[in-house]
C-alpha cells in the first residue's frame, strides 16, 4: 500500500506563529505610540535655567538695592514705557488722518464727515492715552478742555471724562513721603490724619487732618514721582505734538 504524504497538517501551527507575531508587533506600536513622553536630563536643565535665572536675578536685585534706588529704576523704566505707548499713539493719529482723508476733496461733504469721524477716533485714542500714562497726560488732556478755541469739538467731548480722572497712588506712598521729608508717619506729624483722601486731582491728592493743637488743616499731598516724570512726560508730549504737524500740515487737529 502506497502512503500518501501531506503538508497540510502543518498550515495550521504556522499560521498561528505568524497571527501571534503580528499581533505582538501591533501591541507594541500602540504602547510605544501611547507611552507618557519622558523628560530629557537636557530638557530639565534649560527648564530650570528658563526659570531660575530671571528669578534669582529678581532676588539678587531685591536684596542688593533699597527702596529708592528700585524707585528711581521704575521712574526711567516708566518713562521709557510712557514715551513709547505715547508716540505709537502718535503716529497712529498721523496715519488715521493721512488715510482717511487721501482720497476725499477737501471741503466736500464726504471730506468733512470723514474728518469728524477721524477726529472722533483719535480723541478716543487721546484719552486711552491719558488714562493710561496719567500725571501730566491727564493735566493736558484736562486743560484742552478748557480751550475750545483750539481743538475740535470732537475732542472736547471725549476729553469730557480726564475731568473726574485722578492718578491713582502707590500703597505706602504717603508714608514713604513723610518719612522721607519729615522722618515721622502722617499720624507722629499731626494730632490726627485721615488716610482716605478727601479730593482728588491728577497731580495730587487732599487729606483730612487735625494738628497737635486741634486745628483741622487740609494737607495736600503731590504724587510721589511726579517731580521726576515731569520732565520726560512734557518732552514726549512736544514730539507728539511735532508728528501730528509733519503728518499733517494742511490739517488742524
Amino acid at each position: 500500500m502506497s502512503t500518501v504524504v501531506t503538508n497540510k497538517p502543518l498550515l495550521k501551527p504556522l499560521y498561528n506563529l505568524v497571527s501571534s507575531n503580528f499581533q505582538q508587533q501591533q501591541i507594541l506600536k500602540l504602547s510605544q505610540s501611547v507611552a507618557p513622553p519622558t523628560l530629557s536630563v537636557f530638557s530639565f536643565k534649560r527648564a530650570a535655567i528658563l526659570i531660575g535665572l530671571p528669578l534669582s536675578s529678581l532676588i539678587f536685585y531685591r536684596l542688593s538695592t533699597n527702596a529708592e534706588n528700585r524707585r528711581k529704576h521704575r521712574i526711567v523704566f516708566g518713562s521709557i514705557t510712557r514715551a513709547a505707548h505715547a508716540l505709537t499713539v502718535g503716529m497712529r493719529v498721523g496715519i488715521d488722518y493721512k488715510t482717511s482723508l487721501l482720497f476725499l476733496k477737501k471741503g466736500s461733504k464726504e471730506y468733512i464727515t470723514a474728518l469728524e469721524k477721524c477726529r472722533r477716533r483719535n480723541g478716543k485714542r487721546f484719552v486711552d492715552l491719558c488714562i493710561r500714562n496719567g500725571g501730566v497726560y491727564v493735566k493736558i488732556g484736562q486743560a484742552f478742555v478748557n480751550l475750545p478755541e483750539v481743538i475740535p469739538v470732537e475732542y472736547a467731548e471725549e476729553l469730557q471724562v480726564l475731568q473726574e480722572r485722578a492718578l491713582r497712588r502707590q500703597k505706602g506712598e504717603v508714608d514713604i513721603l513723610f518719612k522721607k521729608y519729615f522722618r515721622n508717619s502722617p499720624e507722629e506729624v499731626f494730632g490726627q490724619f485721615n488716610r482716605i483722601p478727601v479730593a482728588a486731582a491728577s497731580l495730587a491728592e487732599v487729606y483730612d487732618a487735625q494738628t497737635k493743637d486741634n486745628q483741622r488743616v487740609a494737607v495736600k499731598i503731590q504724587y510721589y514721582d511726579l517731580r521726576d516724570r515731569y520732565e520726560t512726560d512734557i518732552a514726549t508730549m512736544k514730539i507728539i505734538f511735532r508728528l501730528f504737524e509733519w503728518f499733517n500740515r494742511d490739517w488742524t487737529m
